[in-house]
């Protein structure tokens, strides 16, 4: 059994480029599990705090804060239109 040159070669390159390609995955692998452990126990120390408590109560604060002011200005927009009507029917 005699092997021809080309296919020798494309061996050899292709061998090469697999282990590669599973080392590129294993070691992007590996990033994304030490991301996610360094997310999970920031996460986890954070959660652990008082001042995680008091970033959370200013969340929930803002949304508040953020709804009342949209609900004004729904409001506002809506007597305007309102008022707008009405001085169209008048004329």
């Amino acid at each position: 059994m005699t092997l021809d040159p080309e296919q020798s070669q494309e061996s050899k390159v292709t061998i090469p480029i697999e282990a590669a390609a599973r080392e590129g995955t294993t070691q992007q692998r590996q990033h994304e599990h030490h991301l996610h452990d360094t997310m999970h126990s920031r996460a986890t120390e954070s959660l652990d705090t008082p001042q995680a408590e008091l970033d959370e109560k200013a969340r929930e604060l803002t949304v508040e804060q953020r709804l009342q002011d949209e609900h004004l200005q729904q409001s506002v927009h809506s007597r305007a239109v309102a008022d707008t009507d009405t001085s169209f029917l008048d004329s």
